[in-house]
């Protein structure tokens, strides 16, 4: 094996202080880098204020019911969803056992089988409001907005169709 020994006396910076570039030059890059650097700071800040004000989704119980029939009505804005179904030990819905869903379309819903079908037979059944809750939406403020978008039978409608 043979290994090349050069004095550095020989060695060509040339080439090297040619891709460092010149101070101008320097100065220039350094400054286009530090606009974007400030750039994506700005940028980063406005993603942080979306992500900050993601809305959470609130399901408010709002009725009881039971098999027999009904022992309440829940108070929904209309628009939102109502979640009828069994209750787990912490107050929210049971989605493991099943559930009904609805638009409201009035701002009272009666909360009973007759009006739901009967998604969890022999257990006792309650209602839930679901809203989107926000601290700043579009700038304006504390508010809220509806949860869903299809009701139980434009869903139905929408499955056939697949």
């Amino acid at each position: 094996m043979k290994s090349y020994q050069y004095p550095i006396e020989d060695q060509n910076f040339n080439g090297i202080l040619g891709m460092l570039g010149t101070p101008t030059s320097m100065t220039s890059q350094l400054h286009t880098m530090f606009n974007q650097i400030h750039f994506n700071e700005r940028v980063m800040r406005q993603i942080r204020k979306i992500v900050n004000d993601t809305p959470e989704l609130v399901e408010t119980l709002c009725a009881e019911a039971d098999g027999e029939g009904d022992k309440g009505s829940c108070e929904c804005p209309v628009g939102n969803n109502i979640l009828y179904g069994a209750i787990t030990d912490e107050g929210k819905i049971d989605y493991m056992l099943g559930f009904a869903q609805d638009i409201a379309g009035s701002e009272s819903t009666k909360c009973s089988n007759d009006v739901f079908g009967d998604p969890v037979p022999d257990a006792e059944k309650y209602c839930w409001c679901q809203q989107w809750e926000s601290t700043d939406v579009v700038g304006t403020g504390n508010s809220t907005a509806a949860a869903q978008t299809f009701s139980s039978h434009d869903i139905t409608a929408l499955a056939q169709m697949l």
